[in-house]
């Protein structure tokens, strides 16, 4: 009987020595609006516990934490916060971000043919993107541009 006793107390004991609790929350902007793919990092002393990415929506969780401080530091673009937490239980921690959540409206991709084209077969010359081809024919810009003699063994 004393020797179930001490087993128990003795699980008991490790159970709490070893507990593991789990940080969690949601990262938002001033006008409460969620920040996805925000990044968080995790610190015990000067080391990174982990590093972790916000959801779509915002929210971020961190499991098997030891009862301890922690710096949590959690950054956006140009936008970045820190502080520190004590550790005893789960916590939810919900993080507000100080600076606006600047999104792109509109991106515009816009590309344009080199002058000169090597394909399997030819050259290609764009006359329209040349520097001849203002006020000029196009008979012109090929007598111009073009090698005066052009030399190939052609095999038949």
């Amino acid at each position: 009987m004393k020797t179930a006793v001490t087993i128990f107390v003795f699980l008991l004991a490790t159970t709490f020595a070893f507990s593991q609790f789990t940080i969690s929350g949601k990262v938002t902007n001033k006008k409460n609006h969620s920040i996805e793919y925000a990044t968080i990092v995790i610190q015990k002393d000067t080391s990174i516990v982990s590093t972790i990415f916000t959801d779509s929506l915002g929210i971020y969780s961190i499991k098997n934490m030891q009862e301890g401080n922690y710096r949590i530091r959690c950054s956006f673009i140009k936008d970045s916060l820190s502080f520190t937490v004590h550790v005893t239980k789960d916590t939810i921690i919900p993080i507000q971000m100080n600076g606006p959540n600047n999104t792109l409206e509109n991106i515009t991709v816009s590309s344009k043919k080199p002058l000169f084209e090597r394909k399997a077969d030819r050259f290609v010359f764009n006359a329209s993107k040349s520097a001849f081809a203002q006020g000029t024919f196009y008979e012109e810009i090929a007598r111009t541009a073009l090698p005066r003699s052009i030399s190939a063994a052609i095999p038949f």
